[in-house]
């Protein structure tokens, strides 16, 4: 028996349920890898993400030879398997709408066969003792600990078989650079490090700082793993094996991975919120429409230091501390008023991690319309944020440099920082630094009293 074996999600060799099921059923097995004209239409030509996977994709090759393809997977697939004589398709699941329309169309062609393995349990796997999907997070965490108690089997490593692996001469072109699909090198975000499992090594001996420093964006003793359980460099599997082992486990640091399948089984179980409101008290809100306040968000131009410094680092890097995260979207969502997607949207533009379930989930999250989301009464304030995780304010300083001058009290209360001080440190507001484009405490009111009416009127 002949077998592709299509990496999707799953950018590795090691411990890949699709593959080692591949090379179990086939005699030779042959690993294909599609650029998927329909997602990268979308896309800058010189988008970090597209040159990440490209990278990760040469670096797998100096192992084994990977066919790569540019194309539409729903007709690219079926050909290539009439091309390479197979008899079926080894895939690992994936969740997004267009994925699951995708392969659905596929196995109508040919026999496509996929498995689990980009989280840990199904949407359909953790439920209540009623039968129900869990829509609360905290008791899902519960079910999901004693789920891999009894199922230990469930981070087991699945292993292939290196000698099945095959080279096959195809008639449909090969790509062998970003060019020949009409991408180039990122210029405007650094590429990043694409071995998931270097990455996790090197960051073990801080796993248990986590609990204590994860807030602190200037301290930065996060993993970084996001991105490489998004493109599959490292299987969840090998990262909560290697947590067991450990004398004591890292319950706070092990609970991202959970709340990442928490989100997946969100999307698994209520598909609508993938679009729309999860908590549908609040479909059809409505938001403000500020061209201008959405633009200075964007920018990292609102007046408000921990706003503009994750903004900055995100379109500087691709990356943003997931303590800013929550402040900066609390910001676009409450204080500006502005539809959750606008931000959801731009996020899925500029993150290296992006991913589409967890994305969602956590915009809807801040903006208190989500499942298990913060009440619409919770609104973080930027300045008390930054007295509580930057007192020093080391990130601010790094990320607006042309506050290097400022006292750090003023970023907790830039309202006191007087003409007077502005001319003493040589930093005047509207010219070397934006002025405050909301007043705080005004759109903190309106916000929670939106919500209020809003939520009167639909319950």
């Amino acid at each position: 028996m002949k077998a592709i074996y299509w990496m999707r999600r799953d950018l590795r060799w090691k411990d890949n349920r699709a593959l080692a099921m591949a090379c179990k059923d086939a005699d030779k097995v042959y690993p294909v890898f599609i650029f998927d004209e329909n997602i990268l239409e979308k896309l800058p030509r010189d988008d970090h993400r597209v040159s990440f996977i490209f990278e990760r994709l040469k670096k797998l090759k100096e192992k084994h030879h990977i066919h790569i393809f540019f194309g539409d997977p729903v007709s690219l697939i079926p050909k290539l398997a009439d091309e390479m004589k197979v008899d079926a398709v080894y895939t690992n699941e994936d969740y997004e709408s267009y994925a699951r329309e995708r392969d659905a169309k596929i196995k109508k062609e040919i026999e496509l066969k996929t498995f689990l393995d980009h989280i840990i349990f199904a949407g359909d796997e953790i439920q209540t003792g009623s039968g129900t999907s869990y829509k609360v997070y905290t008791p899902y965490k519960k079910k999901w600990l004693e789920n891999l108690e009894r199922k230990p089997e469930r981070i087991f490593e699945f292993k292939y078989k290196p000698a099945r692996l095959a080279k096959v001469s195809t008639k449909t072109e090969q790509i062998k650079s970003l060019e020949d699909f009409g991408f180039k090198p990122t210029e405007t975000i650094p590429l990043i490090d694409t071995d998931g499992e270097k990455v996790f090594k090197n960051y073990l001996d801080k796993v248990h700082e986590y609990k204590e420093t994860r807030d602190y964006p200037a301290k930065d003793n996060t993993s970084r793993l996001a991105v490489h359980f998004r493109f599959g460099t490292i299987s969840t599997r090998a990262v909560c094996r290697k947590l067991k082992e450990l004398e004591k486990l890292p319950e706070t640091w092990l609970s991202q991975i959970i709340w990442r399948d928490f989100f997946f089984s969100i999307f698994q179980n209520f598909p609508y919120a993938e679009h729309s409101e999860f908590n549908k008290q609040y479909t059809d809100m409505p938001w403000r429409e500020d061209k201008e306040a959405l633009k200075a968000w964007k920018e990292g131009k609102t007046g408000f230091p921990i706003i503009d410094a994750g903004m900055r680092e995100l379109n500087q890097t691709g990356y943003m501390h997931n303590r800013v995260r929550m402040i900066v979207a609390s910001f676009l969502t409450k204080n500006l008023l502005l539809d959750w997607r606008l931000g959801e949207r731009y996020f899925a533009e500029k993150l290296y991690d992006f991913e589409l379930a967890v994305n969602n989930g956590s915009w809807q999250w801040a903006s208190s319309t989500g499942c298990d989301a913060q009440p619409y009464f919770r609104v973080f304030n930027p300045e008390s944020q930054v007295k509580k995780f930057d007192p020093k304010g080391e990130y601010i300083y790094k990320w607006v440099p042309e506050l290097k001058e400022v006292p750090v009290k003023y970023f907790s209360a830039m309202e006191k920082f007087t003409e007077e001080k502005q001319k003493e440190v040589g930093v005047i507001i509207g010219k070397d630094y934006p002025e405050a484009i909301v007043d705080l405490k005004q759109t903190r009111v309106r916000a929670i009293a939106h919500f209020k009416d809003f939520s009167a009127k639909n319950s």
